[in-house]
Parts: C-alpha cells; structure tokens; sequence
C-alpha cells in the first residue's frame, strides 16, 4: 500500500474504550478489541472495494484484457482486498494480499515516462483513481464508531453472561 492510513481515537474515545476494558480479563480483552478492529477495518475494506468497482471500465476490450490478466497471474485487485488484525499491536489493517502488489499504482497513478516497450510503444501513464484513500476518508468516522460499538457490545454480553 502506498503510505500506511491510521486510525485514531480522540483522547474521550480512547479513555472509554480503556474503562470499558478495565473491567475485563486479559482473555477477554484480547478477543474483545480484536473483533473490534476486525470490523473496523472491514468498513473501510468493504468502502475501498466498492470504490475500485466504481473506478473500472465497462469497455468489452478492458473487462476482457481484466480477465485475461487476473487468470495469468493468479488474481485481479478486487479479489485482493483483505484485513488482519495484529492483537499485539492493537492495530488492525485493511489492504491487500500478494496479488494487490501494485494496487498504489493504481491508487496513486503514475509520472508520465518517455520509455518505450521491446516494440517501441510508448509506456504511458497510468492516472490515478484515489480508490483507496477515499475510501478511507469516506468510512473513517463509522469505522471508528464500529470499533467503539463492537468493544461496548461484546463487554456488555460477557458481563451478562458472568452474572
């Protein structure tokens, strides 16, 4: 990905989410915060896939040329989008797997080149799309809100069910 995207809460967010906390076990905690960020970040994958959809081209020679591309080389961009949760860290990621390796590319677009191919073919520029940071600035808030919802809905059943 070109450039990491960050999340954050402001300071009342953040000190609610640690009360909330506080009245967990580690355990508990850990599973709590992971699925939290787990469906934060699929907002914002779910907003960029979208997005990316949005962006292409129903031309019958770009869907084919699209086809034809993701069977050679194992996957198109679409199929690529992802998210993991690092539990450690207490971050989650929505981006793209092995087969999204140029998908900043396509995001942020390319300079203008003056090489040319084996057949003399100018390489051209590929213009960006914004897909991606968009989608980001676009779900940002409701993934924060997800996050904040999701803690306070799982804390809330393990406390009932303690009881």
């Amino acid at each position: 990905m070109a450039g990491e995207l960050t999340l954050t809460l402001n300071e009342r967010d953040y000190a609610f989410v640690q009360r909330q906390l506080s009245k967990l076990t580690v355990l508990e905690q850990d599973a709590v915060v992971r699925k939290g960020l787990s469906e934060g970040v699929g907002i914002i994958k779910k907003q960029g896939k979208t997005n990316y959809k949005n962006t292409l081209s129903t031309d019958p020679h770009n869907v084919k040329m699209r086809q034809y591309m993701a069977k050679k080389r194992g996957g198109s961009l679409l199929n690529s989008f992802g998210t993991k949760v690092n539990k450690k860290q207490g971050k989650g990621y929505a981006g793209f797997s092995k087969y999204g390796h140029h998908a900043h590319l396509v995001d942020s677009g390319t300079v203008n080149r003056f090489a040319y191919t084996l057949n003399n073919a100018p390489r051209g520029r590929v213009q960006g799309s914004k897909f991606w940071r968009s989608a980001f600035e676009a779900k940002k808030n409701e993934a924060a809100q997800t996050l904040m919802d999701s803690i306070t809905i799982s804390i809330n059943r393990i406390l009932n069910r303690n009881r």
